[in-house]
């Protein structure tokens, strides 16, 4: 398959919604040799931070030489991104090859996988095809039924936190949501997580039924940031830093040989573009932070009030996807952020908010625009006239970044 083809094929099949379960992907595993089985993981679920976890773990396993597989979603600007082997996204040939392999191979039940399992597949695959000796892995959505959880027990489960998302999938309480979340913990794993409050119980009757240890982990203090030049901004990072030191703490207990210059450089290397990262748009600061539910937007606001960008006067750019709760996301960030002018979108996805619904709830804010896609909105703003006072805040959705990073010209990792 080239990869036009696969490119046709992976859009035709992402219309087939999220049907749960894990029986079409074991047996897809199994038709394909169980790829699955041929490298060791660390698997990464909770509501935010899941991926900042995961790129920094990764930094520092290839740092300490190991071969390495990245397996994370939604992607931003190309689908590659996902899959990343020694710290490049997978070639877009290698990709689509192992996506017709996939297609051919799971034969009568090809019209029932998800575009996510076949994604994920193909992930296992080129992992195991590359000879990966250990994948970080990101949960799609929950655990239980994700389709990633079809991996031997991990030498970690990490469960970064949790808060209402999702809810019509996971449950409408954060207990529900975690104990979704805590079906990733497997006999012979460890556990981090930094969960905290009532939401901790399911997680630690998980670890008792399966005899796993748990460790609870709290964000870090700031001397242990300054220690160790994080490449990653935002006060928000302080909780996932401390969730990678314990899991490093467990993996060299486990035999992984990781070292002191091994973690620090991984640390200060890792690159995670579209959270808390700080771009130029001329000469105005841009802010650039994939925040996507109402627990990220408070993070974002804390860390922007933690910084010099808090006082400054904001030009917001902003739109969700239909599932996510926009309104409590405006009325936070309205509350914490000064807001000069608030510009929606229309994203490029059947799943966008109307901006003209967006549009609304910030109408009390004063000057608001509604525009026909991310690039027309950048295009006006390329006419405005900024003071040296303000700075430009977009997030969101990673739609909002994935496609003003298209719009602006800059690639994944630029």
């Amino acid at each position: 398959m080239s990869p036009a083809q696969a490119r046709n094929y992976l859009d035709r099949i992402s219309s087939r919604g999220m049907k749960p379960g894990l029986e079409r992907i074991r047996l897809l595993m199994e038709k394909m040799g169980h790829p699955e089985k041929q490298f060791k993981s660390v698997h990464i679920t909770g509501t935010n931070g899941k991926g900042s976890t995961a790129a920094m773990l990764e930094s520092i396993l290839r740092r300490a030489g190991n071969r390495t597989g990245l397996y994370t979603s939604p992607h931003m600007v190309d689908l590659t991104e996902r899959i990343v082997i020694q710290g490049r996204p997978i070639e877009w040939k290698a990709f689509a090859e192992w996506i017709g392999k996939i297609k051919t191979c799971a034969g009568s039940f090809e019209k029932e996988l998800t575009y996510f399992e076949t994604v994920t597949a193909a992930a296992f695959c080129a992992f195991a095809g590359e000879k990966v000796k250990i994948a970080v892995i990101e949960v799609g959505l929950g655990g239980r039924f994700d389709a990633t959880n079809v991996i031997p027990p991990p030498e970690i489960a990490v469960i970064t936190n949790v808060s209402l998302e999702h809810t019509e999938y996971l449950g409408g309480t954060l207990q529900k949501i975690a104990w979704e979340k805590s079906h990733i913990i497997k006999g012979g794993s460890a556990c981090v997580t930094g969960i905290t409050g009532s939401a901790l119980k399911p997680v630690r009757n998980a670890c008792k039924e399966n005899n796993v240890s748990m460790t609870v982990v709290r964000p870090v203090k700031q001397n242990i940031l300054s220690k160790y030049k994080l490449a990653l901004k935002g006060s928000f990072q302080a909780l996932n830093l401390g969730i990678v030191l314990a899991c490093v703490k467990i993996l060299r207990k486990k035999g992984w040989k990781i070292s002191a210059k091994a973690l620090a450089t991984g640390l200060q290397t890792v690159k995670w573009p579209g959270r808390f990262e700080l771009k130029k748009f001329g000469k105005i600061p841009l802010m650039m932070d994939g925040a996507h539910n109402p627990g990220a937007i408070k993070i974002l606001i804390k860390s922007l009030k933690q910084s010099v960008w808090g006082k400054m006067p904001c030009r917001l750019i902003f739109n969700t996807l239909q599932d996510k709760n926009a309104l409590e996301m405006s009325q936070a960030l309205q509350r914490g952020l000064k807001l000069k002018q608030v510009l929606v979108p229309k994203l490029g996805t059947p799943r966008s908010s109307d901006p003209a619904h967006i549009a609304e709830l910030f109408a009390k804010n004063g000057s608001v625009s509604v525009h026909s896609s991310v690039k027309s909105l950048w295009d006006s703003l390329r006419l405005s006239n900024f003071s040296k006072s303000e700075f430009i805040l977009a997030t969101g959705s990673f739609y909002v970044i994935g496609e003003s990073r298209k719009a602006l010209g800059w690639g994944h990792l630029s």
